[in-house]
């Protein structure tokens, strides 16, 4: 823990490191509150659809996107996984696998920037690498779990419950030990990136 922390330490960025059980519980509460608000979102689940690969050979064709293996659900023709896909995703069963993932990870980490700011954001970004990469080299998972930050009203909340009101949470990550999941496929820099201006 303390290697973790010290890794993250940047200036005008903050971690706390959460492993009691009564704040990951508070935090679960508020990760389902904000998971039931996107999932009533017409635009946010539009766009969850527009991500989501229901087979491999969809997968490898874009090269992004979330993936049945990653998933963990079962490969799908793509008309089928478009027609039922509304009656599969519900916030009920995502809020179930929600609690099961917090339950079973020892810790959270919150990162936040000193100041709702670009800059203070790219800090936090950094320091999450750096976090990232040294959790990789100690054989730690990690994974994301952001809905309690994207939902406005519950991320105020959330700062309150940390004892930072006032501030902007940027990153909640839940982490421990665990089997490695498939690596994301990622699309070849030539594929995105635009050609410098003359």
């Amino acid at each position: 823990m303390a290697a973790l922390e010290a890794a993250v330490a940047a200036d005008g960025v903050s971690v706390q490191i959460l492993t009691d059980t009564w704040r990951r519980d508070a935090i679960l509460d508020l990760i389902v509150v904000s998971n039931d608000a996107q999932m009533d979102g017409p635009a946010f689940v539009s766009e969850l659809k527009h991500r989501i690969r229901f087979n491999a050979p969809v997968a490898l064709t874009h090269g992004d996107g979330l993936s049945p293996r990653c998933s963990r659900s079962p490969a799908l023709p793509s008309w089928v996984g478009d027609c039922f896909f509304g009656m599969v995703l519900g916030k009920t069963d995502e809020n179930t696998k929600y609690a099961a993932q917090i339950r079973s990870s020892p810790a959270i980490a919150v990162f936040t920037g000193d100041k709702a700011h670009p800059d203070h954001w790219m800090r936090v970004g950094r320091s999450f690498e750096r976090f990232a990469l040294l959790a990789t080299a100690l054989n730690i998972r990690l994974a994301m779990i952001n809905q309690a930050v994207e939902v406005s009203a519950v991320r105020t909340e959330l700062a309150t419950l940390l004892g930072i009101k006032g501030q902007r949470p940027d990153l909640v990550v839940r982490f421990g030990s665990a089997s490695p999941m498939p690596m994301s496929l990622r699309r070849p820099t030539h594929a995105v990136a635009r050609p410098l201006m003359a």
